[in-house]
């Protein structure tokens, strides 16, 4: 009797064991089916941080190409105004925007200065000597955050300019440099001089253009020879 008492507690016990196995195992099965409130949180807080670091780096970059952008337009734009001259290009008649006939085309030039934030590429015709009209002004506007914060002439003497008017003239590779502080146009008086040039001395004489923004900086240099190009400071 004894025996069978002790069989039957022992069957017991393993059913009991076998039975507690099998709900350890759900329960832990139904505590990976999710996650708790701490985890959860974690991993948004983890998400948030992510997707701010990501943001800044973005906007660092897009600053940054901003200034990228204005010097490879400025660069665009000068050759753009150097080929019209090359090509003796008067407008589009009947454009309201060109030479009028039987004027003289003087060049296309580029006006820029310090003080504001934009430049203008502008033709220029002649109708007589010392009087010259504008035609086809375009005015470029400089990426917000960018500015142009220098103008320097690096040649035989050094000079810091508060603004330059860069003359291309038909079938001349060469660049012409006008101070500003003369009233050009016109650029040839009506003795047949140029007004206000700044004598370049060698082909290696350039301006430079320095544009400036979020801790970036470009430089333009136009040299008189007719080479254009850009580099990062």
């Amino acid at each position: 009797m004894d025996a069978l008492v002790n069989s039957s507690l022992l069957i017991v016990h393993r059913l009991k064991k076998s039975i507690d196995c099998q709900l350890s195992v759900v329960s832990c099965c139904q505590r990976r089916r999710g996650f708790t409130i701490i985890e959860l949180l974690v991993v948004i807080s983890l998400l948030g941080i992510t997707t701010t670091l990501v943001s800044a780096a973005y906007l660092s970059f897009e600053r940054r190409e901003r200034v990228k952008t204005a010097a490879l337009d400025l660069k665009s734009n000068l050759r753009f105004a150097q080929n019209k001259a090359l090509t003796g290009d008067k407008g589009i008649p009947g454009s309201g925007e060109e030479c009028a006939y039987g004027n003289t085309l003087v060049g296309w030039f580029v006006r820029l200065d310090t003080t504001g934030s934009s430049y203008e590429i502008v033709g220029t015709c002649q109708s007589s000597p010392g009087a010259e009209t504008e035609f086809f002004r375009n005015t470029v506007r400089l990426p917000k955050g960018v500015s142009l914060t220098q103008i320097s002439y690096a040649g035989q003497s050094n000079l810091s300019l508060s603004g330059v008017n860069i003359l291309f003239r038909p079938i001349d590779r060469g660049v012409y440099n006008f101070d500003p502080s003369y009233p050009t146009p016109p650029f040839i008086n009506a003795a047949g001089n140029l007004n206000g040039l700044i004598e370049p001395v060698s082909s290696q004489e350039s301006v430079r253009l320095t544009l400036n923004g979020f801790d970036t900086t470009y430089e333009v240099n136009i040299f008189t020879s007719g080479e254009i190009n850009e580099k990062k400071l």
